[in-house]
């Protein structure tokens, strides 16, 4: 909708238990999501910037990375593409993810901001499955992984590239993010 930051259409947000069973044994990639419930007012007070409040239709979905990889790497055969050298292929989060209500997902890691839709098709083209891309999570899991210690990435979609309005929603999401974010590890914290 034009004016509007763009956002997941929940395609499988109400899926049966036994189409996401089906899909699970399928093998599909598949991604946590935390559904930001429709037509709430968030408001709370902030030290710094006094009196804030936002609408949840404003707020896109977080995604929880089931599965990490760098999507800019290439260290030769026999490795994949994305593979570092003596790690796996792709990393997995904790299994713990399996037990939270959300949707899982693969999160792709670079070392640049992605800042054009060509970047993103780029992306996509090697890792049909990205539901997210970012900077950090790839870093954190490769250390995990070293370190033999488990990890969840917990992401919340700043900005489409390429999109129209791509500025605008980045500089929007700053707004939110931060309490956004305490709701949501709250929420897991709870739940585990």
């Amino acid at each position: 909708e034009a004016g509007m930051a763009p956002k997941y259409n929940r395609k499988c947000c109400n899926l049966t238990k036994e189409e996401i069973k089906a899909k699970e044994e399928a093998g599909l990639p598949y991604t946590i999501r935390v559904k930001v419930p429709a037509g709430k007012t968030y408001e709370f007070n902030d030290m710094i910037r006094g009196h804030v409040s936002f609408e949840s239709k404003d707020i896109g979905d977080f995604v929880i990375g089931e599965e990490i990889v760098y999507h800019d790497v290439w260290c030769g055969e026999p490795n994949k593409y994305g593979q570092i050298q003596d790690c796996p292929a792709i990393y997995h989060s904790h299994k713990i993810i399996s037990q939270l209500p959300y949707r899982k997902g693969l999160i792709c890691c670079g070392d640049k901001f992605i800042t054009k839709s060509q970047e993103l098709n780029n992306i996509i083209e090697c890792f049909p499955s990205a539901l997210a891309v970012d900077m950090e999570s790839a870093a954190i899991a490769q250390t995990c992984h070293i370190y033999n210690k488990p990890f969840m990435s917990i992401r919340q979609i700043s900005d489409v590239p390429g999109t129209q309005y791509q500025q605008e929603q980045y500089t929007n999401f700053w707004n939110n993010a931060p309490q956004n974010s305490v709701n949501v590890i709250k929420d897991i914290l709870d739940r585990i």
